[in-house]
């Protein structure tokens, strides 16, 4: 690489061991790191044929955990590369297992061979290039990933889960398994069926005579998410509002982490990072690493926030209800909250995780997009040329959000 720090940093010490890193690295240094042009160098060790464009990155002389994480995977075999697919989903944010685990989905698409080992490599390549100029990722001493044991809480919050559901008897039970598997036990689980007609409704009733944390709502006519989701909203007394939707999935520390990053900083709005998976195989895909912060502006531009993965202090924020549209009207309430004065910010571990695969209207990408245009349009009354404008940033987040 070429040199980004002073002479007087400690030799034989790796950046993400030192305290302090910021102390060592010099003005230039700061610049070519934002934009990764220290690597520049490597290019050379391409052309030579010891790396390779693509592919895990390098493991440091003392990494051990990194390589021993790696050879879970089989991702010691494959040839290091100047870019991989990490290097796009948080890189440098990245604990050494979400890193290890991606290198080995980057291997096991390229020991397919063909068409789609060219599309993984294309999906990193052009990934690289937004992730350098919008310098994603870049952690200066170490991961910016979430040190757990600083967030364990005691069961002192009620945590209100909101659940809306319509013919979700496929999935449901998963959903629901995935918060009562949860480590923070202050909770109650809001389950309200908008008038299904399949049997969605029975199988949350079985569930709901094995722990009466579940309550179970049932609208005589279909209402819609928003109305669904508002009558959760009203029927619910915890202090701090979650939203999960019944095809999708928590991890089992969810809440406790979510709550403890809230609390220990004095957060009234957070969401995290979260990983797709195929309604029908069970296989984990992208993991979508969420940004810093939003504001509530940020919102028109991004629609960032992931309703599975949002907790909202409502004792702080105050009460709220999403607007009776059937699409964007969580990314509404999420600004309507922000624009009491709020800003909302992101915990980068992954704690859900979000179906793929069935008929629900957000895997639709070409309708969200259209609903986001008739949101701008219809919902905020821009003009063509103001609603052209977010919805040029609204569609790159999303491009890269989805297939980078």
């Amino acid at each position: 690489k070429f040199r980004s720090m002073k002479m007087s940093t400690p030799h034989d010490m790796p950046t993400h061991m030192l305290a302090n890193p910021d102390q060592y690295i010099t003005k230039v240094g700061r610049f070519i790191r934002k934009y990764s042009l220290d690597e520049l160098p490597q290019i050379w060790d391409i052309l030579s044929g010891k790396m390779s464009i693509i592919g895990p990155r390098p493991a440091l002389w003392n990494q051990d955990d990194l390589v021993a994480e790696r050879e879970k995977w089989g991702a010691n075999d494959v040839v290091p590369g100047l870019t991989g697919w990490a290097q796009i989903n948080g890189r440098d944010e990245l604990e050494i297992p979400v890193k290890a685990k991606l290198d080995g989905e980057y291997c096991d698409e390229l020991q397919k061979g063909g068409a789609q080992a060219m599309v993984m490599d294309a999906k990193c390549f052009l990934g690289t290039v937004s992730s350098v100029l919008h310098h994603d990722g870049v952690v200066e001493g170490g991961t910016g990933g979430l040190d757990f044991h600083d967030y364990t809480v005691s069961d002192e919050h009620k945590i209100s889960i909101i659940m809306p559901a319509y013919n979700a008897a496929s999935f449901i039970s998963e959903s629901i398994e995935s918060v009562l598997a949860q480590t923070y036990k202050n909770w109650e689980l809001i389950v309200v069926d908008d008038c299904s007609t399949d049997n969605t409704a029975e199988i949350v009733e079985e569930l709901q005579k094995e722990d009466p944390r579940i309550k179970l709502i049932r609208h005589e006519v279909n209402q819609g998410v928003a109305a669904t989701r508002n009558t959760a909203l009203d029927a619910a007394d915890g202090d701090f509002i979650a939203f999960l939707d019944s095809d999708d999935k928590w991890t089992e520390n969810k809440l406790e982490f979510q709550l403890g990053f809230m609390l220990k900083n004095d957060y009234v709005l957070t969401y995290t990072s979260y990983q797709k998976f195929d309604s029908d195989t069970g296989v984990c895909g992208k993991t979508i690493i969420c940004p810093d912060k939003m504001t509530a502006k940020d919102i028109y531009k991004n629609t960032a926030i992931a309703c599975l993965t949002v907790m909202v202090n409502r004792r702080a924020v105050g009460a709220f209800h999403m607007p009776p549209l059937n699409h964007t009207e969580d990314q509404i309430t999420w600004q309507e909250i922000l624009n009491r004065g709020f800003v909302a910010y992101g915990l980068k571990d992954t704690l859900a995780y979000y179906r793929e695969g069935n008929t629900s209207l957000t895997c639709n990408q070409k309708a969200s997009a259209k609903k986001q245009w008739e949101t701008y349009r219809g919902y905020y009354g821009f003009s063509l040329v103001r609603s052209a404008y977010y919805f040029s940033f609204y569609a790159l987040n999303a491009v890269k959000k989805h297939f980078m």
